[in-house]
């Protein structure tokens, strides 16, 4: 872009791809909100059964993958776009792209947001342990099926643990391999 003005069709092709981040931003706060809020009504109405306290973690999955699937597809349009639509040449517009990757490189300050909101999906996973428990402290028993039932959906909140780690690490790595990704593909096709 720098040695030549934008063609309209790469001007419309920029444009669309920033208003795409802006509405998924947008639509992914929207369903982080939702699944709290759902996930809220579930653990107050169907907690009390371990078997039940599977629809809270289901809720929670659901809602984090959805918003981590649209987080790593604003991350990789924001990749195509500072390899396809911003010069690399210092002082050249656009470079929002650019500024975002170079403010990411000083590193995230202790207490600083946290865009995949694997905290509060942490904490909820490990609360969503509690009225499990409460159910089967107000059994005067335990039988063995509720014994492995209630080890299974522990196991399955663990799983899910792990699964916000393995997200985690993929999106702190994600920056790097997709700007990589598009840049060796403009190296083929620039030749």
């Amino acid at each position: 872009m720098a040695d030549s003005p934008p063609s309209p069709l790469a001007l419309e092709e920029y444009r669309a791809l920033r208003a795409t981040i802006r509405e998924r931003g947008t639509l992914r706060l929207v369903v982080i909100g939702l699944t709290f809020v759902l996930w809220t009504g579930a653990v107050a109405t169907l907690g009390l059964d371990a078997l039940l306290g599977l629809a809270p973690l289901a809720i929670l999955a659901t809602g984090f993958e959805l918003s981590f699937v649209i987080h790593t597809g604003v991350e990789r349009i924001g990749r195509y776009l500072q390899v396809y639509h911003e010069a690399t040449a210092p002082g050249a517009v656009p470079r929002w792209e650019h500024a975002i990757v170079d403010t990411a490189a000083a590193g995230r300050p202790a207490g600083a947001p946290d865009g995949l909101f694997l905290r509060l999906f942490q904490i909820a996973t490990v609360l969503s342990l509690a009225p499990v428990a409460v159910a089967l402290a107000r059994r005067p028993g335990i039988d063995a099926p509720v014994l492995v039932g209630t080890a299974g959906v522990v196991l399955l909140h663990m799983a899910f643990l792990a699964r916000l780690e393995l997200a985690r690490r993929y999106a702190d790595g994600q920056r790097g391999l997709d700007f990589e990704a598009f840049r060796a593909a403009r190296s083929r096709r620039d030749g």
